[in-house]
């Protein structure tokens, strides 16, 4: 995922279904890949509605309630 990042990959892009890179990270529990999302400028609003329905993405639901508020705050 870094690679294809790096090589200027569209991180806002989204699919037929509205799945976004962030979505389908989050989504797949994947909480290294959401939070380097996050850094690079991603809304994580999106992904926290997303995971807040599944008990198996806890930790990122958690990474991303935290980024939320953060992101917030900055406001």
């Amino acid at each position: 995922v870094i690679m294809l990042l790096e090589a200027g990959a569209n991180i806002q892009a989204a699919d037929e279904d509205g799945m976004t890179p962030i979505k389908l990270a989050a989504l797949f529990n994947q909480l290294e890949v959401t939070r380097e999302l996050v850094a690079r400028g991603v809304d994580p609003s999106p992904a926290l509605e997303l995971v807040k329905r599944f008990s198996r993405c806890a930790k990122t639901a958690a990474y991303l309630k935290e980024a939320v508020a953060s992101s917030t705050a900055a406001q």
